[in-house]
């Protein structure tokens, strides 16, 4: 039994592969939702589906590194040709660079990049690619996933990124 049915929606998760997105993503499959399933490596459907599917519910798999906004952008318009408007997105991906010990003296710029790329510049590429299709049909619920790095693995450097996603600008 699940707690809320999405019959009939499209949900965009990105980071869909593993982990919080894989979670995620079972939820809402699970609830009735078709699923555009983003991530940089392969999304294993039948780990999402349990090899179940409800009349008309689809799900597909999107490869595509969130660091790159043109990766992006041919994401979000191959899953609007595929599906259509999108319903709900949950930007999930997001990460801390490569070397989980840096502080903010040690963290160098390409580090740096990397992070605000993946947990700040993904979730405004994917809402940017969406949203329109969202306004659109007068219907769409955006949920930013916020990284554990807030809380100080790389210093403030994370925290800064990881808390900016709760500063988005809302749309009516």
């Amino acid at each position: 039994m699940t707690l809320f049915r999405f019959d009939g929606r499209l949900a965009v998760v990105t980071g869909a592969a593993d982990g919080i997105g894989a979670a995620i993503s079972k939820a809402l499959w699970a609830g009735g939702a078709s699923l555009a399933a983003v991530d940089i490596q392969p999304v294993d459907e039948a780990k999402i589906t349990g090899g179940s599917a409800a009349e008309g519910q689809v799900f597909r798999s999107y490869l595509c590194n969130a660091t790159k906004s043109i990766e992006i952008a041919e994401t979000c318009n191959a899953i609007q040709e595929d599906f259509g408007p999108v319903d709900i997105l949950v930007n999930n991906v997001g990460g801390g660079g490569t070397d989980q010990n840096n502080d903010i003296e040690t963290l160098t710029d390409d580090e740096w990049d990397f992070v605000v790329s993946l947990s700040l510049g993904a979730t405004m590429r994917f809402s940017r690619g969406l949203v329109g299709g969202m306004k659109a049909k007068s219907y769409g619920r955006i949920v930013n996933i916020s990284s554990s790095l807030k809380d100080g693995v790389l210093g403030r450097s994370a925290r800064c990124a990881a808390a900016s996603l709760t500063s988005l600008p809302r749309w009516d």
